[in-house]
């Protein structure tokens, strides 16, 4: 969608960000939301 190469790693400014939603992939097993944002997440069955 955007671009960006699969095998590399990138720095975004945020300012370049504006009119997207971002979401990170986190691997920790209890990552800690910050207030005031949202999280997106998978379940596998929800055609069920």
């Amino acid at each position: 969608m955007l671009g960006l190469p699969m095998d590399a790693s990138i720095r975004i400014k945020p300012s370049n960000l504006e009119k997207y939603a971002v979401f990170v992939q986190s691997t920790s097993a209890n990552r800690k939301l910050m207030a005031n944002t949202r999280f997106l997440y998978e379940v596998e069955d929800w055609h069920k």
